[in-house]
């Protein structure tokens, strides 16, 4: 049996030679100079959503042969978008981000040059008249969700809940989303680590936790999956909200901060350690509670989903400033439940700014961007031919949060079979490996004990990447029977797939060890 990676243009690849700063590009073979010179760079737009956007590169040059454009697209080719100009109507808010295009020349030698990269920026329009309008240097959110805890009672919706606003801060927002499903302390220090070191000042900063949550006083803490009993917390074995938005405001200095604890906050009968303070917080900061002190913040199981995310999914979009935006939402709630459910919302925000606000880079911009594009970045999809059969089964995989992925086992050919079909072993993928697995709605988990049965998977989520020291092993069957109709055949057989993600996370984690 045979792999092949499959680009995801279908074509092959080559050799690109750059030109200087000016873009002025020259080869010599000894029989001639080939010059291409651009005289006309793109230039970075900000544009509301709706508007037309039109992108030019021009070139001077002496070749005698065709000379092409390509564009791309935050680092990824356009498909046909092969001339000097680059024009989209009616653009949306997920064609945001850096555009460049590299003319190419096939004049004895295959030559290119590559134009400036420029920024695009689309927001919507103002819900509200007449206000000053304030801008990003960009917008990173950090989501965590943990459902499975080793101590305490497990939940239904919070990998759910991070993976439905992920969705929205991503794409309808462009937001570098880093999200994470049932982290550990040791994790969740990483992940914030993380968290603090791509956002920086000027930046709009987004945190969400899903989960359970401790009060003490006015303190809200976070419990990781490996927190200990309630009764038994103390302040070294979870995370305090109020001192994290006070790390983020002092090392990065955003300009705004929205901190979304999607918790419970109740109480328990002594302090056990944990101290009664309130971190001062300075700057536009913004605190919506999914519950007020001493309150329960509920799931909707029929919806799979907290209430406090199946109002916000709603809302979080619209142009209004932060905290009435919030507000909304608790009114939704407290509709939705008759008063059981009560947002509390508290801020610092002394000015009119909205999660819908453009970005005007910064100079580090495209560094970050480029760090945080490769480590959610897809593998390219896998061939597996089967030799005998001539079956061949696609193995795609997408990224659902940064820690968790989706695979899927494609027959793209029947070969000389009757009948055939390709799942996934994952009880032994789960045996073999410190993984966890629920099928395809991201929900309905996966056991590998004895006392479950072994339905088939065509599509599974994976999820708990952090925890692999190295590659993901992938293992299939694939399931056939040929042409005469006597007898079923199946064959085994694995792959393994490496992940940006997962060698970033060792590294990391490694060199901060746990935290206390």
């Amino acid at each position: 049996m045979n792999f092949y990676s499959l680009p995801a243009n279908g074509g092959g690849f080559h050799e690109e030679v750059s030109g200087n700063d000016r873009g002025f590009l020259s080869v010599n073979n000894n029989m001639s100079r080939i010059h291409i010179t651009i005289n006309v760079q793109p230039q970075g737009r900000q544009l509301q959503v709706c508007d037309d956007m039109m992108l030019r590169c021009s070139v001077q040059t002496d070749c005698t042969k065709g000379v092409s454009w390509q564009w791309f697209f935050n680092g990824k080719p356009l498909p046909d978008e092969n001339g000097q100009m680059l024009i989209r109507a009616g653009i949306t808010v997920n064609m945001q981000g850096l555009y460049h295009c590299t003319i190419s020349c096939s004049c004895q030698a295959q030559v290119s040059v590559t134009s400036t990269k420029v920024f695009v920026g689309v927001a919507p329009p103002s819900l509200v008249a007449n206000v000053q309008e304030f801008v990003a240097t960009d917008k990173i959110a950090l989501l965590i969700g943990n459902n499975t805890y080793n101590n305490n009672e497990d939940l239904q919706c919070a990998c759910r809940d991070v993976q439905i606003l992920s969705g929205i801060l991503q794409k309808q927002m462009n937001f570098k989303t880093m999200a994470f499903s049932d982290l550990n302390l040791a994790e969740m220090h990483v992940a914030l680590s993380w968290f603090y070191n791509i956002a920086r000042k000027g930046c709009y900063c987004v945190f969400y936790f899903a989960g359970h949550g401790y009060a003490m006083n006015s303190d809200l803490y976070l419990l990781p999956t490996d927190a200990p009993q309630m009764s038994q917390i103390n302040e070294r074995s979870c995370i305090n909200v109020q001192s994290l938005a006070e790390t983020l405001q002092r090392r990065c200095q955003p300009e705004l901060t929205v901190i979304l604890p999607d918790t419970c906050r109740v109480n328990t009968r002594n302090g056990n350690g944990i101290r009664q303070t309130v971190p001062t917080v300075r700057g536009n900061v913004v605190f919506a509670y999914a519950t007020i002190n001493k309150g329960l913040a509920y799931e909707r199981l029929s919806k799979k989903n907290s209430v406090f995310v199946e109002a916000l999914q709603q809302r979080i979009h619209e142009a209004r400033r932060v905290n009435d935006m919030l507000t909304s939402v608790g009114d939704d709630i407290r509709n939705l439940l008759s008063g059981g459910q009560i947002v509390e919302v508290c801020h610092t925000l002394s000015q009119h700014r909205c999660l819908t606000d453009r970005i005007v880079p910064d100079e580090v911009f495209e560094r970050k961007d480029s760090w945080w594009r490769e480590m959610h970045e897809s593998p390219l999809p896998i061939l597996f031919v089967y030799a005998g059969c001539g079956v061949k089964v696609s193995l795609q995989v997408s990224y659902l949060l940064t820690n968790s992925v989706l695979l899927e086992a494609v027959v793209v050919t029947n070969g000389c079979t009757m009948s055939c079909s390709a799942e996934f072993d994952w009880r032994t993928m789960m045996q073999t490996q410190n993984i966890s697995m629920c099928e395809k709605d991201g929900v309905t988990a996966l056991q590998h004990d004895e006392n479950h049965s072994c339905e088939p998977q065509h599509s599974v989520c994976v999820s708990g990447l952090q925890k692999l020291t190295e590659n993901l092993c992938v293992h299939l069957i694939l399931t056939y029977v040929l042409a005469d109709g006597k007898f079923m055949h199946k064959k085994r057989c694995q792959h393994n797939i490496k992940f940006p993600f997962v060698r970033e996370w060792r590294r990391n984690f490694v060199r901060n060890g746990p935290q206390s």
